[in-house]
C-alpha cells in the first residue's frame, strides 16, 4: 500500500469522529469474469458476517491487450449484469471502485459518521499483498459481528484481512475466456461448459461473453 492511500484512511478516520463502529467486509476483485468458485466465496462471506456487512467491489477498467497479461473485457456494468442475472445477489451490494482491493472508498463514504472495521476478503494467492502493508489478520477467535466492537476501527493500520477458499478448485478468470473463446462457434459445447463454471445457462449472458471474449482475440 502506498502513503497516499495509508493517508486515506487516517483521514477517514479523523474524519469519523468518535462515530459508532461498523463492520465493512469487502470482496473485491477483476472477477473477469464472476463465476460459481466466486459466489461461493460471497456466500460463506454471508453466512458468517451477514449480508448487510457484505460488498462486491470491482472496478471499470478494461483491457483489451492479450500482451499486457491483464485481459479484463468486461466492463463495471457488464460484470454487475453478469453477477446479478446468474447469481441472487443484491444489485445494491456490488459497487465500482477505483481500488477495489486495498482502498474501496466508494463503499466507506456510504457510512457517514460510522467508523469502519474493513476487512478485505481475499484468495490466499493475494494475501501476501496485505501482510506488512498496514492490514492485519483478522482474528478468528471472535464471533463476527457480535464481537465486531472489540476489533480496532480504522487507525494506524487500515483494517484487517481473511481468507476467502474457492472450493470450485481448478476455475479460474483464464480457464473461463479461454475455453468459452475457443466455443464460441459450438453452441453445444459452450452451453456445456457455462453450465460447468457457471452454475446454470443464461443465453443473454452467454452472447455478452462472447462478443466480448472475441473483440481480445
Amino acid at each position: 500500500m502506498n502513503p497516499r492511500t495509508h493517508q486515506y484512511f487516517k483521514n477517514l478516520l479523523e474524519a469519523a469522529g468518535s462515530g459508532p463502529k461498523k463492520l465493512v467486509v469487502v470482496y473485491g476483485g477483476r472477477f473477469e469474469p464472476f463465476h460459481k468458485g466466486h459466489y461461493q466465496c460471497y456466500k460463506s462471506l454471508v453466512k458468517k458476517y451477514g449480508k448487510a456487512n457484505v460488498w462486491i467491489a470491482t472496478s471499470n477498467k478494461t483491457n483489451f491487450n492479450p500482451k499486457s497479461g491483464e485481459i479484463s473485457p468486461f466492463n463495471f456494468k457488464e460484470k454487475k449484469q453478469i453477477i446479478t442475472t446468474l447469481y441472487d445477489i443484491d444489485p445494491r451490494r456490488i459497487v465500482q471502485c477505483k481500488n477495489p482491493a486495498f482502498k474501496p472508498e466508494e463503499i466507506f463514504n456510504m457510512y457517514g459518521n460510522y467508523r469502519p472495521i474493513y476487512v478485505a476478503a481475499v484468495g490466499r494467492k493475494d494475501q501476501e499483498r496485505y501482510v506488512g502493508n498496514f492490514f492485519h489478520p483478522l482474528p478468528s477467535d471472535l464471533d463476527l459481528p457480535d464481537q465486531s466492537s472489540e476489533l480496532l476501527a480504522l487507525d494506524e493500520h487500515a483494517g484487517y484481512y481473511i481468507e476467502v477458499a474457492m472450493k470450485a478448485e481448478g476455475i479460474s478468470g483464464t480457464l473461463v475466456r479461454e475455453d468459452l473463446l475457443a466455443a464460441a462457434d459450438d453452441d453445444k459445447q459452450r452451453k456445456k461448459l457455462f453450465e460447468q463454471y457457471f452454475g446454470k445457462y443464461d443465453p443473454t449472458i452467454d452472447a455478452l461473453m462472447v462478443a466480448r471474449l472475441k473483440d481480445i482475440k
